[in-house]
């Protein structure tokens, strides 16, 4: 191994600093999974978020578990590794919104709070509450000694469509039927000695009474992961910004100094998250973008300076839902990973520069697999991107030759057809190669699963324009 070049690590800016790990997509297998907390360890995070989600070994409910669901014993193994290495555990069971784990069966479909989704809980339903805590307490009985215990309860989009809960909603607000259901829930675990965490998205509009009821029983963490200039088509700028803190957009608003201080004003605790890992911007890119996740971390950095916090997550997220495309394998996420723990332990050294993410990563004898993930993964993002930029052009020379019947499309549609055969191809051969590179990493299911769902949609369109070119040139 080399001799490091990097200053040791010491200032810590807070006290709690947690990686996220988001299972529903592209999951570790379980040698890989022990190995990473050495990772995580050495880019200075001193907490674990696990979010496990259907790689939890389920008895509740055994249909809520994926095929490479780990077992008891390596749940209880991993545990003991991480609490060895000094993290604090916190666990996450989804109490309101993203509950797609169970709500997609048909036994739990009475729960949907509208029919045909799976992501939202219909909280006034019979057996809602008894389900989301018979799950809460499978996961604290793997978990006995932790702290805290996050209950998710985020992006809940249909919350109050169902005609039960709209009718309490018109009667009563919306502050007040989501406390009915996650204030029993919290009570729950504070009887167990665990404090709640609660996402903050649900809460922007709530009145101040309605805040300092529910932070007497949780702590709040506020997610936002994007600097707000770099999305602009997706909001519109609050009236009421002030201080000089970065903008950053996260739970559909701009967070800044007034929503901190509304929060606070009303006695809650406050925890931040940012991200390691996400989908970049609007094509689920196969890679981070090193420059928006570390000025994202230093975006945090900031707040967690103006503001009292409890701590920082850098989350990883495999997926928006269970129900979306996986995207961004934590293995191609490794320099973005260190570099948002070594911002947050030891804040402007210079082993923060992704340069010297990478030297920390050969240090731990890390270096040579992410590359070749990472090359596998541009070289992917390239293909995928090259192939839907050739359907778009190709659909509209399509369209130019059936509005105008005098233009041709003859030779330019087989040469787009051909490319677009040849991104399909490489991608496929991209595909065999990543079976290779990731077996020590990830399970074969889910590295298919990877590459069919962003190569699978292109192989279609493949065909359909095919059949619309040759239709074409008959008519010519």
């Amino acid at each position: 191994m080399m001799k490091s070049k990097l200053s040791p690590l010491k200032e810590v800016p807070v006290d709690i600093r947690a990686v996220h790990l988001d299972f529903k997509g592209m999951p570790p297998t379980f040698s890989r999974l022990l190995r990473l907390l050495d990772i995580f360890r050495a880019a200075g995070f001193n907490a674990l978020l696990l979010e496990w989600e259907d790689a939890f070994p389920w008895t509740v409910e055994p249909a809520f578990r994926s095929p490479t669901a780990f077992t008891r014993q390596q749940v209880a193994e991993f545990h003991q590794k991480a609490r060895s290495l000094g993290f604090e555990l916190i666990p996450l069971v989804q109490s309101i919104g993203h509950m797609e784990t169970p709500l997609r069966s048909k036994k739990y479909a009475h729960l949907r709070e509208v029919a045909e989704n799976s992501d939202v809980l219909n909280v006034l339903a019979q057996g809602a509450g008894e389900l989301v805590r018979a799950m809460m307490d499978e996961v604290l009985a793997a978990t006995p000694d932790c702290r805290f215990f996050h209950l998710g309860g985020d992006e809940a989009i249909t919350f109050g469509e169902h005609p039960d809960t709209r009718a309490f909603i018109q009667a009563h607000g919306q502050a007040a039927l989501y406390r009915h259901h996650i204030e029993p829930l919290c009570d729950h675990l504070l009887a167990h000695g665990v404090r709640p965490i609660l996402w903050h998205d649900m809460m922007l509009t709530w009145s101040r009474a309605d805040l300092t009821a529910l932070g007497a029983k949780a702590d709040l963490c506020i997610w936002a992961y994007q600097r707000a200039a770099d999305i602009p088509w997706q909001f519109s700028m609050p009236a009421d910004v002030e201080g000089d803190l970065p903008l950053i957009f996260g739970g559909g608003q701009v967070v800044h100094g007034g929503t901190f201080k509304k929060f606070l004003a009303s006695g809650m605790k406050l925890w931040g998250a940012g991200a390691y890992k996400l989908s970049e911007g609007r094509d689920n890119a196969d890679l981070p973008v090193f420059s928006k996740r570390t000025l994202n971390a230093l975006d945090w950095l900031a707040c967690s300076r103006a503001f009292p916090l409890q701590g920082l997550i850098a989350t990883g997220w495999s997926r928006n839902c269970t129900d979306n495309v996986q995207y961004v394998p934590i293995d191609a996420a490794l320099d973005t990973l260190m570099a948002c723990g070594c911002i947050w332990t030891t804040p402007g050294e210079a082993h923060c520069t992704r340069e010297a993410c990478l030297i920390r990563l050969e240090e731990l004898g890390e270096r040579r697999l992410y590359d070749e993930v990472a090359d596998l993964m541009q070289r992917l993002t390239q293909r995928r991107v090259g192939g839907w930029s050739v359907v778009v052009r190709l659909r509209e020379l399509l369209a130019l030759a059936e509005n105008e019947p005098c233009r041709r499309v003859g030779g330019w549609a087989d040469r787009h057809l051909a490319w677009l055969k040849d991104h399909c191809d490489k991608g496929e051969e991209l595909m065999a190669q990543a079976l290779t590179v990731f077996a020590p990493l990830v399970e074969p299911i889910w590295v298919k699963h990877y590459f069919q769902e962003r190569l699978g949609a292109l192989r279609t369109e493949f065909a359909d324009l095919q059949v619309r070119v040759e239709t074409r040139k008959k008519i010519e």
